[in-house]
């Protein structure tokens, strides 16, 4: 779904399971949240992601080796290029 949310949907929330894990490294699970909410009257779309993992030193290695909150920056980045030139 891209673009604005309807007033008649003003929530949409997509989560999905994660597995994975660098070769020969340790296999790291997570569940990743994207919720989607109508602002100003539907004028705008806030954006939420969130990553659940099951320990902090898990999550800590995550955000250490992947880099995952520049990721997250980047993906925001790009949806908002692709949401600009449609």
């Amino acid at each position: 779904m891209c673009g604005k949310l309807s007033r008649a949907r003003s929530h949409l929330e997509l989560a999905k399971v994660k597995g994975g894990g660098k070769k020969d490294g340790p296999a790291v699970n997570s569940i990743a949240t994207w919720t989607f909410d109508a602002v100003e009257g539907g004028k705008k779309t806030k954006v939420t992601m969130r990553m659940a993992f099951p320990s902090a030193a898990e999550r800590d290695l995550i955000v250490k080796e992947y880099g995952a909150i520049e990721g997250g920056k980047q993906t925001l980045e790009r949806l908002g290029e692709h949401l600009r030139n449609r």
